[in-house]
C-alpha cells in the first residue's frame, strides 16, 4: 500500500512535485506520494513524505479516497490523502531523489491532466476528486 498527497492552500492553490520517472523515460508532475512502512499509520506515511519530499509541514491531514491501482498482475492500493493548514519548512529527500516542489492553482493541475502534463492515475484522480470536492462546497468543510 501507498499514499498520494494533495496538500492545498485555503485559496485552492495544489503543492505538486516534478521529478524524472526513469520507468516513465521523462520528467513527471505528481502528487507525492510513497509507500507505508510497517507498523506506519497512513496518516504518518503521508506527514513523512509530505515533510521529506517537499519540506511541507500539515496541520491536517484527512484520507479522501482509498483506491487500487492495478489488479491484474500487482496489487497496490493507494490513499489519496488531502493535506491542509500547511507551513514551508525545509525538504529532506533521500539521496536519489532531484525533487523540484511546484505551486499551482487547482483549475490549472486540472487543465494539466487534461493536456496530458500531469499522467500518473492518482495524481489524475486526487486532483479531479478535488475539484469535484471544491464545486459541491464539500473540500472548504475541511477548513
Amino acid at each position: 500500500s501507498a499514499v498520494s498527497v494533495f496538500p492545498i492552500t485555503p485559496s485552492y492553490e495544489i503543492y505538486l512535485i516534478k521529478q524524472y520517472r526513469y520507468l516513465l523515460e521523462k520528467e513527471v508532475i505528481e502528487a507525492v506520494a510513497g509507500i507505508i512502512d510497517e507498523n506506519e499509520s497512513i496518516l504518518e506515511t503521508a506527514r513523512r513524505e509530505l515533510k521529506e519530499e517537499t519540506g511541507i509541514v500539515a496541520g491536517k491531514l484527512q484520507e479522501i479516497k482509498s483506491i487500487f491501482v492495478a489488479g491484474s498482475f500487482v496489487k497496490i492500493r493507494q490513499h489519496l490523502i488531502l493535506a491542509q493548514d500547511l507551513k514551508l519548512d525545509k525538504a529532506e529527500p533521500e539521496e536519489t531523489e532531484e525533487i523540484e516542489l511546484v505551486k499551482m492553482s487547482l483549475d490549472e493541475a486540472v487543465s494539466k491532466i487534461f493536456s496530458g502534463e500531469i499522467i500518473t492515475s492518482s495524481s489524475m484522480l486526487g486532483i479531479l476528486l478535488l475539484d469535484k470536492m471544491r464545486q459541491k462546497g464539500e473540500i472548504c468543510n475541511f477548513w
